[in-house]
């Protein structure tokens, strides 16, 4: 799957149609890339993960609205993930 399959429609904060550029891969896994949308209109971003169905066509599987530009997004891919131990200890250390 490769940018050009990514086809956009609309913001879903405000309504405007998706400028041309707005959404960069930020990874991909499997059959499934991993988008960073920007709308040029509302300034709002979403996180996107577009997955081929089983007919070969993309559909979009998840999306959330993010505050992470789409450089920290990329550096995020590449971030360690924590394990239960670590959640556990945050927990913890709030209450």
């Amino acid at each position: 799957m490769k940018q050009e399959d990514v086809t956009l429609i609309s913001c879903s904060v405000c309504g405007e149609r998706y400028r041309t550029g707005s959404a960069k891969i930020v990874g991909s896994r499997n059959n499934s890339l991993i988008v960073h949308i920007h709308c040029g209109s509302c300034y709002s971003s979403t996180l996107t993960i577009i997955s081929k169905n089983s007919t070969g066509e993309n559909t979009m599987t998840m999306g959330m609205l993010t505050d992470l530009s789409y450089n920290e997004a990329v550096e995020s891919m590449n971030m360690r993930a924590i394990d239960a131990d670590e959640v556990l200890d945050i927990i913890e250390e709030t209450r």
